[in-house]
């Protein structure tokens, strides 16, 4: 019995001591993470016992969000929980979030919101979510993209040196129908009447035409049968040509438009037209207004005057060398020299006080009215193509003509009855 306790005893003590000397088994974790930085895997990279099992948990950081488990684990399982029988290294794999699927990840986003399907830039933008001019207003709704830094607009995104004044319900009303404006409150935005070279604004009603000046690439005008008092175009230094006739106009100032070629401003109140800086002037149609003068001296390139119907007592055309058409009708004019005007087609005088008129230089007239006058002679007989011509209500006696003129006398020539035509008027 003795023996056997003794036998039991040193067996144990054998394999005690067999055990303490038998090495503890461990195994490495490497954890990398890719992309570098972009978040975080608890317990890092260690070392355990042999068959230790060890749970996983990915973070990813804002911006990142975890995708899968590659090397020797693989899944998308988080956490994740692994026994460490052997070595074992494991990559962590996260990937930049792309919230509005518009394929800009977020951290490179300005605009996490884009509405699928549209083109965006490289900050993930659209033009719908843009808002070039830092207003506050995004491009899509921003009817003034270039508002000055630091400026207060409106709700659509348009601040006051943005917009043009127009109080004019009628005139306003006019550039609403033509697609410049969308709503009768006084004001047009500036950038969309800016491209505007013509403008038809004929019968009306309108009263006021402030806004006008805005209009800075205005090349052509029309604003006939209306009620206007004053226009300023001032402003519109392209102008080319401005018709403004049946108005209530009592001034006009074109002193500064000089690409003015064309001006039209009858059946007004002018009592003054002053047009010495229009130089570039072709024609100028002025009849029925008040003007006691005019001067067109520095308008050396007018082809056609109509200044019938005021009440001029003088009119010199000398400089006028490119004259074609004259209507000067309905004045009081005394004398009218047109001996300088030879490129004259047409030259009407009806209703003044001529006591004498000299065409002899004038041959390429076709129309020649000169009724009503205190004429006591005239000489056509220089004129071959003349096809219209009167001048009853005269004192004339004798008309002198050319003997093709005798011979045919056109149907469409008028005289007192008591007048007669003849080769010679001596």
């Amino acid at each position: 019995m003795k023996k056997t306790i003794l036998l039991v005893a040193v067996l144990f003590t054998f394999l005690v001591s067999c055990s303490k000397d038998e090495p503890l088994i461990q195994n490495s974790l490497s954890i990398q993470i890719t992309p570098s930085e972009s978040g975080t895997v608890l317990p890092s990279s260690n070392t355990y016992n042999e068959n230790e099992t060890v749970s996983l948990l990915a973070t990813p950081l804002a911006g990142f969000v975890f995708k899968n488990w590659q090397g020797d684990v693989t899944g998308t399982t988080n956490p994740i929980t692994i026994t460490m029988n052997k070595n074992k290294s494991i990559t962590c794999i996260f990937e930049e979030l792309d919230s509005d699927g518009d394929g800009v990840t977020d951290n490179n986003d300005t605009c996490s919101d884009t509405p699928s399907g549209q083109t965006v830039d490289t900050n993930g933008c659209s033009d719908s979510q843009k808002d070039t001019d830092g207003d506050g207003v995004l491009d899509s709704v921003d009817n003034c993209p270039d508002t000055p830094s630091g400026q207060t607009v409106d709700t659509n995104g348009c601040s006051d040196s943005q917009k043009t004044y127009v109080p004019d319900n009628n005139f306003e009303q006019r550039l609403i129908d033509l697609g410049y404006d969308n709503i009768l409150d006084d004001y047009v935005i500036t950038h969309n009447i800016l491209p505007i070279t013509g403008l038809v604004l004929n019968g009306l009603n309108i009263k006021n035409l402030t806004g006008i000046e805005d209009f800075k690439n205005l090349h052509q005008l029309w604003c006939n049968d209306n009620q206007l008092t004053n226009i300023d175009v001032s402003k519109n230094t392209l102008l080319t040509s401005l018709t403004c006739n049946n108005n209530n106009l009592t001034s006009i100032d074109v002193s500064g438009n000089e690409y003015l070629t064309g001006l039209e401003v009858s059946k007004n109140e002018l009592m003054s037209l002053d047009v010495s800086k229009n130089k570039a002037l072709t024609w100028l149609i002025c009849d029925s207004n008040q003007l006691t003068s005019l001067d067109v001296s520095n308008n050396t390139s007018l082809e056609s005057l109509m200044c019938e119907n005021n009440q001029l007592t003088g009119l010199n055309v000398s400089n006028n060398t490119a004259l074609i058409l004259l209507r000067c009708s309905i004045n009081k004019l005394t004398s009218l020299d047109v001996s300088k005007n030879t490129a004259l087609t047409w030259l009407m005088c009806i209703s003044n006080q001529l006591t004498s008129l000299d065409v002899s230089n004038n041959t390429s007239l076709t129309n020649l009215f000169s009724s009503d006058n205190q004429l006591t002679s005239i000489d056509v007989s220089n004129i071959i193509d003349l096809t219209y011509f009167s001048s009853f209500d005269n004192q004339i006696s004798c008309i002198k003509v050319n003997q093709g003129q005798l011979n045919n006398i056109p149907t469409t020539w008028q005289k007192d009855i008591d007048s007669i035509y003849s080769l010679n008027c001596n």
